[in-house]
């Protein structure tokens, strides 16, 4: 007898085949990463945030209780005091707190911080956005998306060994500008100490302020380039918007004539050689003149495009020779 066996032939896979199930796994594989990673760093910002929200809530809460003063520490654990309030954060966040209550209007700076760096900040304004306590510069705030309108914010240049207050321009010129100085007269605010740093950890835009002493530290790399802002009378008024190679000094003591005025406000003229004797603002960048003050001036002659000035006989500066020769206030910004 005969037996026959029948049978189908098994086929395994081919090269290509398995190149292919091993790349769509691989595809997979990342999507699935990719994925959870989101999800971590959505939940991780969710808890920087809900860390900020609740502790601007309990700051301000606070201050409604104590005539408008916030409290000194936030760090009063268990048990809050009569100044000082408990505050934890979430997970492995971390948590900076600056205050300000010796003058008006208050400012306290709330930061919490994840571990791969990520940060959210909120301050009196009660708003919560991306950011610390201790940025550059209002240009750098305003880069990362924690604008919230013209007003005082913290930040920590490099000169600074701890956060201070600024005023920052979010909106004029394009935003992002640091107040260097105010110069609302009369002379007697000003000497070769106070050019530099007057009120520093009081910014105004009424009184008198110089930080002119942190300007090489606040200045920001915009392509090679720094930007400066000068205003006369008013804000965005009488004045412009400059730029010079970052690598110029904004706290010299000698002239240096490589500014370009960008953006002019109101109708005037540039000295654009100021050398010979400064009829207006010029193309010498704002130095510290021992004779005259923080100036534009060339070096000779007459010295108008003067900001701030111990001499007598000015309202408050020699400005601008003919239409603003005595502008009342003078401001002087950075970015």
């Amino acid at each position: 007898m005969t037996q026959y066996i029948s049978g189908r032939m098994q086929r395994g896979f081919t090269i290509v085949e398995l190149l292919i199930v091993i790349v769509v796994i691989a595809i997979l594989a990342a999507i699935t990463i990719v994925a959870y990673n989101g999800i971590q760093n959505q939940a991780r910002r969710a808890s920087l945030q809900s860390d900020a929200s609740q502790a601007t809530k309990q700051i301000q809460a606070f201050a409604v209780n104590n005539a408008e003063t916030f409290p000194s520490s936030i760090s009063s654990c268990p048990t809050p005091t009569s100044t000082a309030i408990c505050l934890r954060q979430s997970g492995d966040n971390t948590a900076t707190y600056v205050v300000d209550n010796s003058f008006s209007p208050r400012s306290y700076c709330y930061s919490t911080t994840a571990s791969n760096g990520d940060s959210y900040y909120t301050d009196q304004s009660g708003q919560v956005l991306p950011g610390n306590c201790s940025q550059q510069s209002c240009y750098a705030i305003q880069q990362s998306g924690g604008a919230h309108g013209s007003g005082t914010y913290w930040i920590q240049p490099s000169s600074a060994s701890q956060p201070m207050r600024v005023y920052c321009d979010m909106e004029r010129a394009g935003g992002g500008w640091t107040l260097l100085m105010t110069n609302p007269g009369p002379q007697t605010l000003w000497n070769s100490v106070t050019y530099t740093e007057l009120n520093a950890q009081r910014p105004s835009i009424s009184q008198g302020y110089s930080i002119l002493a942190h300007a090489n530290a606040i200045k920001s790399n915009v392509s090679g380039n720094l930007q400066y802002r000068i205003d006369g009378e008013a804000l965005g008024r009488w004045g412009g918007v400059f730029s010079a190679p970052f690598s110029t000094s904004l706290q010299s003591t000698s002239a240096q004539t490589v500014a370009t005025l960008v953006q002019p406000f109101d109708t005037w003229t540039l000295d654009t050689t100021p050398a010979d004797g400064t009829q207006a603002l010029s193309t010498t960048v704002p130095w510290i003149s021992s004779s005259y003050g923080i100036t534009t001036w060339g070096g000779s002659g007459n010295w108008y495009g003067t900001l701030a000035t111990h001499q007598s006989s000015w309202s408050p500066a020699p400005y601008i020779s003919g239409p603003k020769t005595n502008p009342g206030i003078i401001w002087y910004w950075v970015r």
